[in-house]
């Protein structure tokens, strides 16, 4: 029995040992460091440009603008709950196919419901685009049962994360 078990052990452990070196190129390639610094530089880049990008489109939203917008843009009172009920996919849906005609390079992430009590949604999307420099740059995308839909770069980033925070994040509740 023990040469059974240690001749079992072997094969497996040749196998395992097989795979690996099988896999070797495609390991050297991803941590080939000049790939790897190469990536890296692209990423801070692209931060920078959003960085950039958010600055500029902050630093015209004036406290008069931004009331404005928030009324625009109003989200009800909560608590908002998780919604799974029948209407979800018939709502969801369409936002990501409207997401993907403005966009057909978009990979969906995820995508969630919310409401509240009075029975005011929020569809909530998180898409990405992987950028011919091989980064992946996320956008949120809400849309509201009130008829306005936010995208993500039209405010710059404080703006849609307040509205996002107030629309998308539930108390964990789920209703149907």
């Amino acid at each position: 029995m023990y040469q059974t078990m240690k001749y079992k052990t072997l094969v497996i452990a040749g196998l395992l040992l097989g795979n690996v070196l099988s896999c070797g190129s495609a390991v050297a390639d991803y941590w080939d460091p000049k790939l790897v610094a190469k990536l890296s530089k692209a990423l801070q880049e692209e931060m920078e440009r959003r960085r950039k990008h958010n600055e500029a489109i902050e630093s015209k939203l004036t406290p008069e603008i931004l009331e404005k917008l928030r009324q625009k843009y109003d989200v009800p009172p909560g608590p908002y709950h998780h919604y799974r009920g029948e209407e979800k996919e018939s709502l969801t849906q369409p936002f990501w196919e409207e997401l993907q005609r403005r966009n057909p390079n978009l990979s969906l992430l995820y995508t969630h419901m919310t409401v509240n009590e009075q029975g005011d949604w929020f569809v909530c999307i998180l898409t990405e685009e992987i950028l011919k420099n091989h980064i992946h740059r996320p956008e949120i995308s809400i849309k509201s049962s009130r008829g306005w839909t936010l995208y993500d770069d039209e405010f710059g980033e404080k703006f849609l994360m307040e509205i996002r925070h107030k629309a998308c994040e539930t108390d964990g509740e789920i209703v149907k």
